[in-house]
């Protein structure tokens, strides 16, 4: 998910950004604070432990091994890697630990998506992925070990765990020099932006004068950290073709000075005014809360595009870290004029890395209707069939309002904190940037959207939002009732004119929220309570005096 390719744009564009370093060696940079999103770690450990997803192994090393046992085997080997990462690193004043707690709306229709679609086929016999979601039995108790495996690294003395983990008691003491704050998936927010919630309460000079470093595999982390104003701020994350290798990107002086240097520097903006217009541009290409443009679908080289456009235009896209509107207008005509040979472009290519596979639901039948006997390309009569087809009974403009108004809640997301829990985009497509662009010929400069921040939903909440019925095990009676009671809806997948399978569109109905909401409620209140359908804060870890001392981060 996120920006395709925006790792190795960075590292392309920056080759003194960045360092390679071997696990077991330690990096020879100093980190003050290391932020651990950490829930890229966990699933790929469950995919290795339980043998499900696309890096299905041939021999299974846990073949026969108990259910508990390999829940165990998950715990202690997340564990382990969080500790094994910290060694290459070596944080100085804190780390920090965040997992995905209830998101916003905007993420909570993709999961929602994603885990339906997986539903008619069962990755494994004895794993339910759905499982790895804020709220249920696996997430509360890997939350219950880490509390407890966290403040025997912070302590030097072992720990009389429950599990009686030998992994747990082989690193004592190995973060006593520290402080540990962990943001357990009680504490609502991906994992990310809690981290980076965390870095704006941060004095001035810690942000200014301190180093940071993220690690994760996600590439939001990279759009995060540019946004952040930090300038001193790295990225941590293992090379996916080379096992064993880390890379450590400078994205702050390092792959902003590159940045600047691409861009120029007109004497109107700064260093950081050229951070957030790119990332503002970059998520045209790609992003998690946005159906991704067709038109670069096929496109290998999205960022090197985007920012050949936004160097010809003038109008800054963004000002003092946010959305500018007349510049935005700019930036989506000159987009808008490329459209129509993009698009042509994903039938004619002779690049075979471009070409969808040869199953015939891959062909964009769409563009092949509308190119005559002599290989003309008709857009109006393209634009008139995307319409009908996908919007059949909404108008257009509505649509495209509805897409500006998700382009500014997701920048606001990234630079400046969550401004609307509640708010989502709920169309399955988006607007052709022909008809984007000419509805924001009408746009006022100063449009409010008038986004009104709200209330993040409980853990069952989000679960009963986001579960299929198949799932309903992992929330607990009455709740599960809600969702036995449910009829899984036909779910018809879109596979026109992708080029791979997870590029598909799910064409799920969007659940109705504020139902899902009175009817999670009327059921909290005649429901026992629950641990893991509650608020919390983040712990924080200090030692002192040789004892550790937990408190509640606020």
């Amino acid at each position: 998910m996120g920006v395709p390719g925006l790792e190795p744009f960075v590292c392309s564009k920056s080759h003194s950004s960045v360092v390679e370093v071997i696990q077991g060696e330690r990096l020879d940079r100093e980190v003050d604070y290391f932020y651990a999103d950490s829930n890229g770690i966990l699933h790929s450990i469950c995919q290795r432990v339980f043998n499900y997803g696309e890096k299905k192994a041939t021999i299974n090393f846990y073949e026969g091994v108990s259910y508990q046992k390999k829940i165990k085997a998950v715990y202690e080997e997340y564990f382990s890697q969080l500790v094994n990462i910290t060694k290459i690193v070596k944080p100085k004043k804190v780390l920090y630990i965040a997992i995905d707690g209830p998101a916003p709306l905007a993420k909570q229709n993709q999961q929602r998506q994603r885990r339906f679609g997986r539903a008619s086929s069962s990755n494994t016999k004895d794993f339910d992925t759905c499982c790895i979601t804020p709220g249920t039995q696996f997430m509360h108790d890997l939350t219950v070990f880490l509390r407890d495996a966290i403040h025997s690294s912070v302590s030097s003395k072992k720990s009389a765990t429950p599990s009686n983990s030998k992994v747990v008691d082989s690193f004592a003491g190995v973060w006593e020099n520290i402080e540990v704050i962990f943001s357990p998936p009680t504490v609502a927010g991906e994992g990310e932006h809690k981290l980076m919630e965390y870095i704006r309460k941060l004095p001035e000079i810690e942000q200014k004068e301190a180093s940071h470093c993220f690690f994760g595999p996600d590439g939001d982390l990279i759009m995060l950290g540019l946004t952040s104003t930090l300038p001193k701020v790295n990225l941590l994350r293992q090379d996916v073709f080379r096992p064993g290798i880390y890379k450590f990107i400078d994205i702050g002086s390092g792959f902003s000075n590159t940045l600047v240097n691409i861009f120029g520097k007109p004497a109107h903006t700064s260093p950081q005014q050229i951070k957030d217009d790119f990332v503002m541009a970059g998520m045209m290409v790609g992003n998690d809360f946005l159906p991704r443009l067709q038109m670069f679908i096929t496109v290998r080289d999205g960022l090197d595009y985007i920012v050949s456009i936004t160097k010809k235009f003038h109008n800054p896209l963004t000002i003092d870290g946010h959305i500018h509107i007349p510049g935005l207008k700019e930036f989506i005509t000159f987009i808008a004029k490329d459209e129509e040979p993009k698009l042509k472009d994903q039938i004619f290519t002779e690049d075979k890395r471009r070409l969808p596979p040869d199953d015939v639901k891959y062909l964009n039948t769409l563009i092949l209707k509308n190119i005559d006997s002599e290989l003309r390309f008709s857009f109006d009569g393209y634009r008139t069939d995307y319409n009908a087809k996908h919007f059949p009974n909404e108008d257009v403009n509505a649509v495209c309002y509805d897409y500006l108004k998700t382009l500014v809640w997701v920048f606001e997301y990234y630079r400046n904190g969550i401004v609307d829990w509640d708010w989502a985009y709920r169309h399955h497509y988006p607007p052709l940037m022909h008809d984007f662009a000419k509805f924001l010929e009408s746009v006022s400069p100063d449009i409010n959207f008038n986004f009104e921040l709200g209330n993040p939903t409980f853990p069952f909440e989000q679960l009963l939002g986001v579960l299929p019925p198949s799932s309903s095990s992992l929330l607990p009676e009455p709740y599960s009732q809600l969702l036995e009671a449910q009829t899984l809806p036909r779910i018809a997948i879109d596979y026109e004119g992708k080029t791979r399978e997870h590029e598909a569109v799910i064409l799920l109905p969007f659940s109705d929220y504020e139902h899902v909401r009175k009817v999670y409620h009327a059921t909290k209140k005649s429901a026992r309570k629950f641990n893991r359908d509650t608020f919390s804060h983040p712990i924080r870890y200090v030692k002192k005096d040789n004892e550790v001392k937990m408190r509640w981060l606020k």
